[in-house]
């Protein structure tokens, strides 16, 4: 049953929440996943108040708050045959988060708070499939113990460094697009094949089983091949060399200028003449 979590998740999503929200915890951002409820921190006896748990996804773990909403909602669910959510305890269950927050959760053993600020997530849909009884699915790590999340909680619960993975994001889609800008000056204006070659396709696509085409259709051709090789904008902002110039008008199907008046030239002119 392990195989019904294919993908671990949490991590993942804690990272681009704070790398999109920072530190504006009330902001949502809702996100469905597989996990384990491999332990329950509190056992309330009434559907009027929150459930405590650590959920899994076989390779990170994390405290999660349960809305009175969701346990009410699972509790009173035919489909469950009058189980309590609490009893559900190893089952894979398929939960909404709607976000993370900073607490102080209930200890692992449900007596007393624990010492310091963490984080966890606010759960307001669950559905537990089954595998109660199973053991624990693969060697899951507190998801707070990773570089990112302990930089990321140490600015939280001091108050003014929430921001840093999202500080990070930014300065890197700064960079990446400075490279692309950067990379698109030096991309050359005309391509690597030769004018002559160029030429070469824009006449023999002038020909269709050995009748001339009509000019439309020759016009149709020619502008193909040009714009296939980026060159027709470079021929009206005059980026292109006199010499090549001349032989764009004179080889070409149509001329450039008037492509419904103009035959197919004989005459090539050679490149720098």
């Amino acid at each position: 049953m392990s195989d019904g979590i294919r993908k671990a998740w949490l991590l993942e999503y804690l990272i681009a929440y704070a790398e999109h929200h920072g530190g504006q915890l009330s902001s949502l951002q809702p996100k469905k996943g597989k996990v384990q409820i491999i332990n329950f921190r509190t056992l309330p006896e009434s559907s009027e108040e929150w459930v405590w748990a650590d959920v899994s996804d076989k390779v990170h773990c994390v405290a999660v708050r349960f809305t009175m909403e969701a346990v009410k909602s699972f509790n009173s669910d035919r489909r469950n045959a009058g189980r309590r959510l609490t009893s559900r305890r190893w089952g894979i269950a398929t939960i909404r988060c709607t976000g993370p927050f900073l607490c102080r959760p209930p200890t692992q053993n449900g007596k007393g708070l624990e010492d310091e600020l963490t984080i966890a997530l606010v759960i307001d849909q669950v559905e537990v499939a089954g595998s109660e009884g199973e053991a624990m699915f693969g060697d899951p790590r507190c998801v707070t113990k990773e570089e990112p999340m302990r930089r990321w909680l140490a600015g939280l619960r001091h108050g003014s460094g929430g921001n840093v993975l999202q500080l990070e994001r930014l300065q890197r889609d700064m960079e990446e697009k400075e490279a692309r800008t950067s990379a698109d000056k030096e991309k050359p204006l005309l391509p690597t094949r030769s004018i002559e070659t160029m030429l070469k396709v824009g006449v023999s696509s002038s020909k269709s089983n050995g009748k001339a085409s009509t000019d439309k259709q020759k016009q149709n051709q020619w502008m193909t091949s040009m714009k296939d090789l980026g060159l027709v904008l470079a021929y009206e902002c005059g980026k292109i060399p006199e010499a090549q110039r001349r032989i764009l008008e004179n080889v070409a199907v149509f001329d450039l200028h008037s492509p419904s008046t103009q035959q197919l030239p004989t005459e090539r002119y050679p490149l720098g003449k």
